[in-house]
């Protein structure tokens, strides 16, 4: 079921799978954000838009929770 939906939304396997390699990159560069918001607020900001930018426009609907999350926190 899973696949099916995936070819639905994506088109086929293949692009499935690099859409959902690329969202994990992105929430994986939100994670050393997370890092970097202590003692570098600026980059760590900086890091959060992007990331969360990147995310919505690669995955569209699927990261939106994410990207406002992300958002909110990219304006500290």
């Amino acid at each position: 079921m899973k696949t099916d939906l995936f070819k639905v939304v994506a088109g086929d396997r293949e692009e499935a799978l690099l859409i959902g390699m690329f969202v994990i990159l992105c929430s994986a560069f939100a994670v050393i954000a997370s890092l970097f918001i202590e003692h570098k607020p600026r980059k760590g900001g900086l890091i959060f838009l992007v990331s969360g930018t990147l995310g919505l426009l690669i995955s569209s609907i699927f990261y939106a929770l994410p990207f406002i999350l992300l958002l909110d926190l990219g304006s500290y």
